[in-house]
């Protein structure tokens, strides 16, 4: 008994962890799917040095509530802005190191 009371209050402990873990991602957040895409925006806008940030950021999207037009048309406006953005100097095409190819494939 004294065995399955430990892992009892282990798995308590886990859950109250859990739960705080997920209360701070959700504190740290924007409140809504449009202000989460202007955040990935602004990251893409900051260039290869925010690149990290920004593809840590896509991860989440899988969990976003896209199904409302709002969050579906920030995701699109994103992706569209970011697919026909011209390459930048990092571009192969362009003499550079490939920089902006890799960050394309990365994306």
């Amino acid at each position: 008994a004294s065995a399955a009371s430990g892992c009892g209050s282990m798995a308590a402990v886990t859950a109250a962890e859990a739960s705080e873990q997920h209360e701070a991602l959700e504190d740290a957040l924007p409140d809504s799917v449009t202000a989460f895409f202007d955040l990935v925006d602004a990251h893409v806008a900051g260039g290869v040095e925010h690149q990290f940030a920004a593809q840590q950021l896509l991860r989440l999207v899988p969990v976003l509530d896209l199904a409302d037009g709002v969050g579906a048309n920030a995701a699109t406006a994103l992706l569209e802005k970011v697919l026909g953005a011209a390459p930048d100097a990092g571009s192969y095409a362009l003499g550079g190191d490939e920089t902006w190819e890799r960050a394309v494939v990365a994306a």
